[in-house]
């Protein structure tokens, strides 16, 4: 639900890979830290309840000025049905949606509308997954039903973004941004979180503090990687943190900015367009964009994580565009 309406706020797509930087950076230059890891493993026990809150927010910096563009908190609860010697059974429940009224952008009231429309048709929707004894999830057994639900979910918000009169002033085109839209996509999206907080599970944590730097590739831009893996020796409690810096060429933000106008409008851009849109990105970009990718898990020796913060930061110009998602224990019973 949250793609698509945030979607129109942000301008640039985020990097990948975060999760294998925070388990290979250092690895090759700190061979003889082998021995000082950490393992990520699920010490779960049946009937295991826990519940989290995932509180998602979007923010929009302009010189000194803030505004939250668009925000919303979940409630979820993971049970552990069964546990055996290979892995466990377990439910991921919704439990309640909260629209952030904060939220003063056009943008953010209209998600709020969402969030109360569509939340409702969610909470209560239960996924049954397996994970393997470490607790790295291995199945979605439910997964048909999800993607039907998902899709009705997408429909609906098509729908209420064609109702939008700016929209339609803006020539975007609605219906043929929807038929691009991914269904697997979609799937992950709506399972972002659960997968979160199962990321690292069956992995091993080399301790200490790591810097790497990568040269841009054909693929990949060049960027700045910081890890650091800590274990508290009194309780027990481990945990992980990675940011990735990546530098973008602003004649690649100018391509990309121009590709989601013509995708947005489904036009093409013609040449005095073209050289209007040039002459003001040229106005506005004097320098290369940066997009800073963060997350960070702390976890309980039982392996269930007790925070997740997961963050981006784009700047291009003076202008910064943040997003955050931030989960916690909220209660646990074992």
């Amino acid at each position: 639900m949250r793609k698509l309406v945030l979607f129109f706020i942000c301008m640039l797509p985020l990097t990948d890979g975060i999760f294998s930087h925070a388990q290979s950076v250092g690895a090759q230059d700190n061979v003889e830290k082998q021995d000082s890891t950490v393992d990520v493993i699920g010490w779960f026990l049946k009937n295991d309840t826990v519940d989290y809150w995932i509180k998602e927010g979007r923010w929009k910096v302009t010189g000194n000025d803030t505004v939250l563009t668009a925000g919303v908190s979940t409630k979820v609860r993971i049970v552990v049905t069964d546990s055996t010697s290979n892995g466990y059974k377990m439910d991921y429940t919704f439990l309640k949606f909260v629209p952030d009224t904060l939220a003063k952008s056009g943008a953010g009231r209209f998600m709020n509308k969402l969030v109360d429309n569509l939340g409702k048709k969610i909470v209560g929707t239960t996924v049954h997954f397996d994970t393997d004894e470490y607790g790295k999830i291995i199945k979605i057994h439910n997964l048909g039903q999800i993607k039907k639900q998902v899709k009705n979910l997408y429909k609906n918000i098509a729908l209420e973004l064609e109702s939008i009169k700016e929209l339609k002033k803006a020539g975007v085109d609605v219906k043929k941004i929807m038929k691009e839209m991914d269904p697997d996509e979609m799937v992950d999206d709506y399972l972002e979180e659960l997968k979160l907080l199962f990321a690292f599970h069956g992995t091993s944590l080399i301790l200490g503090e790591f810097k790497d730097h990568n040269d841009a590739t054909e693929t990949t831009y060049e960027n700045d990687t910081y890890n650091e893996n800590y274990l508290e020796p009194d309780d027990g409690e481990y945990g992980t943190f990675t940011k990735v810096v990546s530098i973008i060429p602003k004649e690649t933000v100018k391509a990309m900015v121009g590709g989601l106008v013509e995708e947005f409008t489904g036009d093409k851009l013609d040449e005095e367009k073209r050289n209007e849109f040039n002459k003001i990105m040229n106005e506005a970009l004097k320098e290369n964009a940066t997009c800073e990718d963060a997350i960070s898990i702390d976890y309980h020796p039982s392996g269930w994580p007790l925070k997740v913060l997961k963050s981006s930061e784009t700047k291009i110009g003076n202008i910064i565009k943040s997003q955050q998602t931030y989960i916690y224990l909220d209660a646990a019973n074992r």
